[in-house]
């Protein structure tokens, strides 16, 4: 399995990825605990499109065959590690990828999302629509296969706020709740 981030929101730039590791993945609502190896740690919203198919070299208008379900997720960047100045221990250190529970992919299609701390809304969007997320699999399928349960998370970077201990997070899709969790 793969977990691939996809910063969102650079219209017209070359778009960031990175490669988490598997250990990177923390779900089922169990806490995150803050590490002491960065200076900050960030946190930021994703929405998680989860791939149910192999694919290589998809084009657009075969994209919506290869995901099946979204769930709300959160990306953690650590900044200030000591030697690793552009590393990518940034995003792929254990626990870094936060995720939920995955609603099903026509449901979650557009539907505004909202990632709350402590009960206050934080940030707020729109799922991606069909196009979006068409280019986004088009793009990464075109440098990496596709399997059965790899994980695109689209990182919401500019909502990105600092991470603390005892926070509580909750995000939605919708009215349903997709993540619960919190830091320690």
């Amino acid at each position: 399995m793969k977990i691939i981030g996809y910063i969102m929101g650079r219209d017209g730039a070359v778009p960031e990825v990175s490669i988490m590791a598997d250990s990177s993945l923390l779900k089922d609502g169990k806490p995150f605990f803050v590490p002491d190896f960065a200076s900050r740690i960030s946190i930021a919203p994703a929405v998680v499109f989860h791939i149910s198919r192999l694919g290589k070299n998809i084009a657009r208008k075969f994209a919506r065959r290869y995901y099946d379900s979204i769930a709300m997720g959160a990306a953690l960047k650590a900044e200030g590690i000591e030697g690793a100045a552009d590393s990518a221990l940034h995003r792929s250190f254990d626990g870094s990828a936060v995720l939920g529970e995955f609603v099903d992919a026509e449901v979650a299609l557009g539907a505004l999302f909202s990632m709350s701390v402590g009960g206050k809304e934080v940030a707020s969007g729109r799922i991606p629509d069909e196009e979006t997320i068409a280019s986004i699999i088009e793009y990464l399928s075109h440098y990496m296969t596709f399997k059965i349960g790899d994980l695109i998370y689209c990182i919401y970077e500019e909502s990105a706020m600092e991470m603390q201990p005892e926070l509580h997070f909750s995000a939605s899709i919708g009215e349903t709740k997709s993540l619960l969790f919190k830091s320690k």
